[in-house]
């Protein structure tokens, strides 16, 4: 809600084996606080944390996302597996993903390995 962001990512720095190198990128910004009073609001007007815990469809080579939201101290997360959940899923995806496209990163480290 104050407009701080950090991330945490597991990257390669070449993914060709038989040497790829893996590490931590962990890196921290900013964006503006009102974007988060607007992804809180569509949280929860479509009610993130009474959707199901997994949506999947018989298929195979689908995609796999998990969306995980924290509000007062609890988390719910949502998988979803060859877009079998809902649209108000998506739109809270979409919505998260327009707050983090507008973070202005700000410092960027690595580390070897990222913690569990």
């Amino acid at each position: 809600p104050d407009g701080s962001a950090s991330s945490v990512g597991r990257r390669c720095v070449r993914v060709v084996p038989p040497t790829p190198r893996p590490h931590c990128e962990l890196k921290e910004g900013g964006f503006y606080y009102q974007d988060f009073a607007r992804l809180a609001h569509t949280i929860e007007r479509t009610s993130y944390f009474s959707l199901k815990s997994e949506y999947r469809r018989d298929v195979t080579h689908g995609s796999f996302e998990t969306t995980r939201v924290t509000r007062k101290g609890t988390t719910h997360q949502v998988s979803d597996y060859g877009s079998a959940g809902p649209e108000d899923l998506r739109t809270i995806r979409q919505a998260i993903q327009e707050v983090a496209d507008s973070v202005r990163w700000t410092a960027t480290q690595t580390q070897p390995a990222c913690l569990p």
